[in-house]
């Protein structure tokens, strides 16, 4: 079985031990498989990684037609290759797909069926234009251009994501005046957000894009619970030992809260639950992989960067 990776931009997984998870329900049981086949997809891992380094190299008018290379098509093409490579007598095997290996499992059906003994699915069911309700046209689309797949999508990503941080709140109801003075710091900030030493900036936008990392996942709520727990920093108050004749629980409420900043701990964390920087293709083409580019006349397909209108919209 060839396990496929999500993304995408992600290399596979590294096992340290047959014990590890889908490993091990793969290699046992009574519909065990004799072997588990982890691929780094074209641009990851071993497998010639794009890096922010390899494209600011290349010239503005090259960028484009190389990252078309990396799509799920050529991963699939890839990967049969490497069947007919590795199995003698055109032996098939089955695939693994995870959200965006998915999509290139799907995409291995299409285009090599007869390849395939059976085809496992987790969270990575591509949509396409079929039975799907078009959406109305948003600012920004291109003039003449049909509802893309992207537009549906998001449409109902950003509601779920309402109702994810409803829930939340649920849970954590003391967390929802905190995150609000999170934005509060960070709008107090300006538009170049929150610095670090090293450059690294907290943005509002950040801080949204890091809910992948929080609510749609397992364990995700606690995290972001323990994360928002340091959010700020606490002043530094010397020890001083107060008068036995001092009320130290009178406080002049005319007086302003402590202040308070966003702390660089906080600000780390935030930001490292992206990995934009370490693996691009993630974001840069991410809303790519929803594009139908059977769609009818040209031009309906293209995305147009569906995420930002949609938000823009909603």
């Amino acid at each position: 079985v060839l396990y496929l990776q999500g993304g995408p931009g992600f290399e596979s997984p590294r096992p340290t031990s047959l014990g590890d998870g889908f490993v091990q329900a793969l290699l046992q049981g009574s519909s065990a498989f004799d072997a588990v086949y982890l691929l780094d997809q074209r641009g990851t891992g071993l497998s010639t990684p794009v890096s922010v380094e390899s494209l600011e190299g290349m010239a503005e008018e090259e960028r484009v037609p190389y990252l078309r290379c990396f799509r799920a098509d050529s991963i699939v093409r890839d990967a049969e290759m490497a069947r007919r490579a590795m199995f003698p007598g055109n032996a098939k095997w089955s695939l693994l797909g995870q959200s965006f290996g998915g999509f290139c499992s799907v995409t291995y059906l299409s285009l090599f069926p007869d390849a395939l003994n059976m085809v496992l699915l987790t969270g990575g069911i591509p949509p396409c234009l079929t039975g799907v309700p078009p959406t109305p046209a948003l600012a920004g689309a291109k003039e003449g251009a049909g509802p893309s797949i992207a537009e549906a999508v998001y449409a109902r990503t950003f509601s779920r994501v309402r109702r994810q941080m409803d829930l939340f709140y649920e849970v954590y109801p003391g967390d929802e005046e905190v995150l609000r003075n999170v934005v509060l710091a960070i709008l107090d900030a300006g538009d170049k957000g929150v610095s670090l030493l090293d450059g690294s900036r907290l943005t509002l936008d950040t801080l949204q894009m890091a809910g992948i990392s929080f609510l749609g996942a397992s364990g995700g709520f606690a995290r972001l619970h323990y994360l928002l727990e340091r959010a700020f920093d606490s002043p530094a108050v010397p020890f001083t030992p107060a008068p036995p004749t001092e009320d130290v629980s009178a406080r002049d409420p005319a007086l302003p809260p402590p202040p308070k900043k966003l702390s660089a701990w906080f600000i780390r964390h935030v930001i490292g639950a992206l990995g934009f920087d370490s693996n691009p293709l993630y974001a840069l083409l991410h809303e790519a992989c929803y594009a139908d580019g059977a769609a009818g006349p040209a031009g309906a397909a293209a995305s147009q960067w569906a995420a930002l209108r949609v938000r823009a919209a909603t």
